[in-house]
């Protein structure tokens, strides 16, 4: 890759940066998911 200014290469490295932050995000959301899972429910007849 070739960056002609400076500018160019920050707002590239910028990008990237919030586009592994966005899948970061979502693989902890479903790290979480998958870790509570689904319990389940208590059948309480009264």
């Amino acid at each position: 890759m070739e960056f002609h200014v400076y500018h160019d290469q920050m707002v590239f490295a910028k990008a990237a940066a919030y586009i592994l932050m966005a899948v970061a995000l979502a693989c902890a959301v479903g790290w979480w998911k998958f870790l509570t899972g689904k319990e389940p429910k208590e059948k309480n007849h009264h």
